[in-house]
């Protein structure tokens, strides 16, 4: 990781110590994000780490997970959703860790964004995942917990011009780009 100097106007190297010892390669960061704690949260190609007062903490997602993580944000509840590679989407809450998956009812695990529109209160929100292959998911959140059963899957016949959704973003007329 390079992080700005703005004293000295330059880029300086920061270690890390992403060793994971049970893969063999290098960790490569995929993505970075600071959450409203001030906490940075780097994305790499096998896992999560957690920067919290100088000190790296990798985050366990699950024993045999090893789906690069491409994208990371934040929830109105301080919660966070994080789009991979191949393992569909993982909520994180306090610990407390959830992927969601093809099985669980996204069109993909293949997670290229997320987007989260702001509803009523902090509880309750929209997750709009874009996915590699398969269309933009649009899933209601209430209380941290998708409710499937009014999940919308929309595609190519829905109007979008490719399955493929690689960013998401809204206009300042509420309108999703």
């Amino acid at each position: 990781i390079y992080q700005f100097d703005e004293n000295k106007n330059v880029f300086k190297q920061v270690k890390v110590p992403f060793q994971n010892k049970s893969r063999s390669g290098n960790l490569d960061i995929r993505t970075l994000f600071e959450d409203s704690k001030n906490r940075l949260w780097a994305g790499t190609n096998y896992g999560l780490w957690k920067k919290q007062n100088e000190t790296w903490d990798e985050i366990e997602i699950k024993n045999d997970f090893n789906h690069p993580i491409r994208y990371i944000t934040e929830a109105p509840d301080s919660s966070l959703w994080m789009a991979t590679n191949g393992g569909g989407i993982i909520h994180y809450d306090n610990n407390d860790i959830e992927i969601y998956d093809e099985n669980k009812g996204l069109s993909s695990n293949l997670i290229r964004s997320i987007y989260i529109d702001i509803t009523e209160d902090s509880s309750h929100y929209i997750l709009y995942v874009g996915s590699e292959d398969l269309g933009l998911n649009r899933i209601i959140i209430r209380n941290g917990n998708p409710q499937w059963g009014n999940h919308t899957v929309f595609t190519k016949n829905n109007g979008l011009y490719s399955n493929g959704v690689h960013q998401i973003i809204e206009d300042d007329r509420d309108r999703l780009w």
